[in-house]
């Protein structure tokens, strides 16, 4: 009897270490706006925003060494309603909020020679799009990608984003203070 616990004990504790969770959705719980400086582009009176959202992966299935795969590839738990962003006299500007799309992340590096990986969108209506129809650039680990914006006009300035959901919503006041910019070069 000793030696049938000696023998299946290892296998045993084997198989519980490799039975392992994979976070099958995600849900948005945060977002942030903030302003960046791209020193290489032709536009060079756009302002421009990195878009990041907050996410926490939820919905574990647990599965033999179901681990290794990337959690939240059936993507947002809830389907997003709307997505707006106002100025500062609390008039919407979605539609002032432009961008490119891309499938494939374009890789910036900062001025500590860091490299970035952001997507974007035509607009903030294309990303609302994306994430319920769950597409590549907005499904698992990469929901929480940065994403690259911007405004033509220099006299507009987002200073709150909502967005809603079927169930919650969330209300983002952007930062009043003074935010050091960071400054982005395009990599070719």
């Amino acid at each position: 009897m000793l030696l049938f616990i000696v023998i299946l004990a290892p296998f045993a504790i084997i198989a519980c270490l490799c039975w392992q969770p994979k976070d099958k959705n995600y849900k948005i719980v945060g977002i942030s706006l903030h302003p960046i400086e791209i020193v290489d582009t032709t536009a060079q009176f756009r302002q421009y925003f990195h878009l990041h959202f907050i996410v926490e992966f939820c919905n574990p299935s647990y599965g033999f060494l179901a681990g290794g795969t990337e959690p939240g590839l059936n993507g947002s738990i809830e389907k997003l309603a709307s997505f707006r962003v106002f100025d500062i006299y609390n008039k919407d500007i979605t539609k002032e909020i432009k961008g490119w799309h891309t499938s494939i992340p374009n890789i910036f590096i900062d001025s500590k020679g860091d490299d970035h990986h952001y997507y974007s969108h035509d607009n903030l209506d294309s990303l609302v799009n994306d994430i319920n129809a769950n597409v590549r650039s907005t499904r698992g680990c990469r929901i929480r990608d940065e994403r690259i914006f911007y405004i033509e006009d220099s006299t507009i300035s987002p200073s709150s984003i909502h967005i809603a959901f079927e169930s919650y919503a969330i209300t983002e006041h952007l930062s009043s203070r003074p935010y050091k910019k960071d400054t982005l070069k395009i990599i070719k």
